[in-house]
């Protein structure tokens, strides 16, 4: 957080600046890096991620997973090929 003076002749205000200034950042000095598998930024004051990359889970992305992909694959004989066409 960033809290800015703004004084004129006419007007004297305070302006609270909510966020770091380089992206990729939290904690009230941003300092702290977000965690390394966050999807994107993360929460200025927790670092809590706002998504996870592919195989990433938890608040900080800090549980890995597998992915694991099923396909169903056909085997074709010369007889099933033939059926097919004559269908």
């Amino acid at each position: 957080m960033h809290i800015l003076l703004l004084e004129t002749s006419s007007i004297n205000a305070i302006i609270v600046v909510l966020g770091c200034p380089r992206r990729g950042y939290y904690s009230i000095n941003c300092n702290i890096p977000c965690p390394e598998h966050c999807l994107s930024d993360c929460h200025i004051e927790t670092g809590t991620c706002h998504g996870c990359k592919p195989g990433y889970q938890g608040d900080q992305c800090e549980t890995g997973y597998v992915l694991i992909c099923v396909y169903h694959a056909e085997v074709f004989s010369e007889k099933n090929i033939q059926r097919k066409k004559t269908r």
